[in-house]
């Protein structure tokens, strides 16, 4: 296989394209350049020989119009006329000067600038007698000017179309050799194309043929190389001489093809293990079988003492949840009378907080008495200072000190009476507080005997779920134990059903042909 063979198949398809591609290039810049080729011929044949052929045609139009207008000056009579048809004369030999001028301006050759000179030579003869002929035709000379045309300027005229024939000639031949020249370039460029067209196709069938070849080969290799796998036979050869696409497929089915051969080789080991094996279990399934229905035998003899144990337990459970709310229903009472002696204090206290409070205000009132006695009092001495003026108002101080006493003494009564009170309720808040600690205590060990009721309770149905989980344990192991009894039958026949498929397997891995290497 040759270094292409070992290219990517993208990077062919890409030379090949890329090859095809500056082909058709370079066949552009060939007719490119072959039409700009006749482009410029055609632009010189339209732009040049053209005009050349049409100012011709033009001078020997304007050489007409002069001999009418020489004509016409003779068979008119008025001035008018005569000056219309010379002006018009004199127009076109200036044109003709002109057109002249511009011929010799051109792109002439030799020839060209010969003949031209030979136009310009019978120009000027030609112009004398027609100038003659004019002046004689103005003076009303009209045999004269007739003779003239006929003798003098015919023969000039005959001599200047000549030669501008001859010159129109030339230039004609000069435009069918341009025409020539572009009908050559057109069939060259035709030629040009079709050569090179034959050549992309000649190049782009052999680049196809090869790149086909290159990677339809190897496909083709690797699918027989698939269907002889596909047959079971995985002695085949494959040989990868490329790393392209189709080299890496081959080299991947080769790899499959040696690991399916690996793979074939442990399944027959395998499968002989599993049939000796399978033999093993279903002799060591009947031993189990045996052992379990021995278990389940015992295991329904330890349920039915198990049941009786729930039985007891459950009936102590119930006696426990008696004593229990018996017990709550104490602590509850208890409480209840606790509550009523913290309430009975809280009143107590509030007695006495009034009987403070009641006390204040008579201190507060004796106070103001006091202070009441001696404004008076001050009341007084200042009506006697007054004499016979402050008199009543000595009356009236005197009333308010009698008022003020009588307060001051009923305060300390009521003050008396209040811190009497006082102490009592002092004496009965303690006694209060002494039956609220007692009843308190009462709750307490109430509350302490009906937890550890709670804790006998908790603790005999703790027992209780206890054995009940034990029973159910015991019952989910009896029914477990039926289920392996049942599933170590279907185990003896599972290893039964297990060494006919080994036996199967062993039959069918035969059907693959190995290489020698492999079968160890």
């Amino acid at each position: 296989m040759s270094a292409f063979g070992n290219w990517k198949i993208g990077s062919r398809l890409t030379l090949g394209f890329g090859l095809m591609i500056i082909i058709a290039i370079g066949m552009a810049v060939a007719a490119y350049f072959k039409l700009s080729h006749i482009e410029a011929a055609v632009a010189r044949l339209s732009g040049d020989q053209l005009l050349k052929v049409e100012q011709l045609s033009e001078i020997k139009d304007n050489l007409n119009v002069v001999a009418r207008g020489v004509r016409n000056i003779l068979l008119l009579t008025d001035a008018s006329g005569r000056k219309s048809e010379l002006e018009r004369i004199e127009k076109m030999r200036a044109r003709n000067t002109e057109l002249l001028d511009a011929l010799a301006r051109g792109d002439l050759d030799d020839e060209g600038h010969k003949l031209l000179g030979a136009v310009k030579s019978t120009l000027s003869p030609y112009d004398a007698a027609m100038n003659k002929a004019i002046a004689l035709a103005q003076g009303d000379e009209a045999a004269k000017a007739t003779r003239t045309l006929i003798d003098e300027v015919r023969p000039l005229q005959a001599a200047y179309f000549k030669a501008v024939d001859q010159l129109v000639t030339t230039q004609g031949r000069k435009m069918r050799d341009a025409v020539a020249s572009v009908r050559g370039a057109a069939d060259s460029g035709r030629l040009t194309m079709a050569v090179l067209a034959a050549l992309a196709a000649m190049f782009g069938v052999v680049l196809a043929l090869g790149i086909e070849r290159s990677v339809i080969e190897p496909i083709k290799r690797a699918v027989a190389v698939a269907h002889t796998v596909a047959a079971g036979d995985l002695s085949v050869s494959i040989e990868v001489n490329s790393r392209d696409e189709a080299g890496e497929l081959l080299q991947s089915l080769k790899d499959m093809v040696g690991a399916l051969s690996r793979l074939v080789a442990q399944v027959r080991q395998s499968s002989d293990g599993i049939a000796t094996g399978s033999s093993e279990i279903a002799t060591g399934s009947a031993d189990l079988s045996q052992r379990t229905e021995e278990q389940a035998a015992n295991l329904e003899q330890t349920a039915a003492s198990m049941d009786e144990l729930t039985a007891g337990l459950r009936a102590s459970s119930e006696t426990a949840q008696q004593a229990d709310a018996l017990a709550e229903r104490g602590v509850a009472a208890a409480r209840r009378g606790g509550e009523a002696v913290a309430e009975l204090v809280a009143t107590m206290g509030q007695i006495s907080e009034s009987s403070r409070k009641v006390a204040d205000i008579i201190g507060v009132i004796d106070g103001i008495a006091f202070q009441t006695n001696i404004l008076a009092l001050n009341a007084a001495v200042e009506a006697a200072r007054a004499g016979e003026q402050g008199r009543g108002f000595a009356v009236v101080a005197t009333e308010v000190r009698n008022l003020a006493q009588r307060s001051a003494a009923a305060a300390r009564e009521i003050k008396s009476l209040i811190q009497g009170s006082l102490e009592r309720v002092d004496a009965g808040a303690k006694q209060t507080d002494a039956a609220r600690h007692e009843v308190t205590a009462t709750v307490e060990e109430v509350q302490a005997i009906g937890q550890l009721v709670r804790q006998i309770t908790g603790a005999i149905t703790e027992q209780s779920q206890g054995v009940g989980q034990v029973d159910a344990a015991i019952g989910q192991l009896d029914e477990v134990t039926q289920q392996n009894a049942a599933l170590v039958e279907q185990s003896s026949a599972a290893a039964a059903s297990l060494s006919e498929h080994a036996a199967q397997l062993a039959r069918l891995v035969q059907t693959f042909r190995l290489a020698e290497g492999a079968r160890a």
